[in-house]
């Protein structure tokens, strides 16, 4: 049996020991959480091509594929800034069906995006399922 893969994410903070452990999904640039993580450019899983489940918080679960150009693999940094577009465009595309609904022209909610805002996101880690397939490990 082989080890499944599990990345998780820290920069320098004051306020935690080991550092920060999370990366803000809202907006992780502007807080520079992921300019600053530790070992950002580590390649952290070896493939080219993977799936990435969202399910939280989430009544209707979304696969969504992203491919790196680097034949060795994603970095840390650039699998979390795929995550967290994953995130913003999940809630993006969630508002503009709940938009189009008060309209009178779409009907229910996409993702079934329950309480929690993005703002309230923090993204701690990954693990792998199986195959290329990632699950998330999401706080709020």
């Amino acid at each position: 049996m082989s080890n499944k893969i599990k990345v998780t994410f820290s920069q320098p903070d004051e306020n935690f020991e080991n550092g920060n452990p999370y990366i803000h999904i809202s907006n992780p640039n502007a807080a520079i959480d992921i300019r600053n993580q530790s070992n950002g450019n580590e390649i952290v899983i070896p493939m080219s091509k993977i799936k990435i489940l969202f399910n939280y918080p989430l009544s209707k679960e979304v696969i969504l594929e992203y491919q790196t150009l680097r034949s060795q693999g994603f970095t840390r940094s650039e699998l979390a800034r795929c995550i967290c577009r994953g995130y913003q465009n999940i809630y993006s595309e969630e508002q503009d069906t709940i938009n189009n609904s008060l309209n009178g022209s779409g009907s229910c909610e996409q993702y079934g995006i329950w309480g929690h805002n993005i703002d309230d996101l923090m993204l701690l880690g990954v693990e792998q399922k199986e195959g290329n397939l990632f699950a998330l490990i999401v706080d709020s």
